[in-house]
């Protein structure tokens, strides 16, 4: 399954050296289980998971990448985390996630929250990895109008994905 992975420039930097995303790297947030390395059918999700990596005070408006990765589906598991906002955030997406009881998985929560996750690392070679750096600037406007509704298209996202340039691992 074609999925994304975005992070900062420094991480990026350092997948591109190792050949690895690897697990256990620290998080923007305090709700993301460093044990796992996480994942987004959606670009636009990816990308704003990068940007959320290049705001810390340090790396402030810095590029950063968003990895495109073949990952056999049967590694992929349920993004607890994101399932937990979702579970108790209001409109759609949270009545959709209730919907579910508890009973959770890849296939019935993927189309709603847009994220998985894997318990080990990915090498990008193995996963056919390819990369683009983007911009931070004006880039907030591009994958918001996504994130709020998940209302582009397959079309408009492949603009997205269009627009940048990628490069093999």
């Amino acid at each position: 399954m074609k999925l994304f992975h975005g992070t900062s420039l420094d991480f990026g930097d350092g997948i591109l050296k190792t050949g690895l995303i690897k697990k256990n790297q620290p998080t923007y947030d305090n709700v993301t289980n460093p044990n796992y390395v996480y994942l987004a059918d959606r670009i636009t999700c990816a990308m704003q998971y990068g940007h959320k990596k290049a705001l810390r005070s340090e790396t402030y408006g810095q590029d950063f990448y968003v990895f495109e990765l073949e990952i056999i589906e049967i590694d992929l598991q349920v993004d607890f985390d994101e399932i937990g906002i979702f579970k108790e955030s209001l409109g759609d997406k949270g009545e959709s996630i209730r919907k579910l009881n508890e009973i959770y998985t890849v296939e019935n929560t993927l189309p709603v929250i847009h994220s998985v996750r894997v318990d080990h690392d990915i090498d990008v070679k193995i996963a056919s990895g390819k990369y683009a750096k983007v911009p931070s600037a004006g880039i907030v406007d591009t994958y918001c109008e996504d994130i709020r509704r998940y209302n582009l298209t397959d079309v408009e996202l492949a603009k997205v994905y269009n627009s940048l340039v990628w490069k093999n691992c």
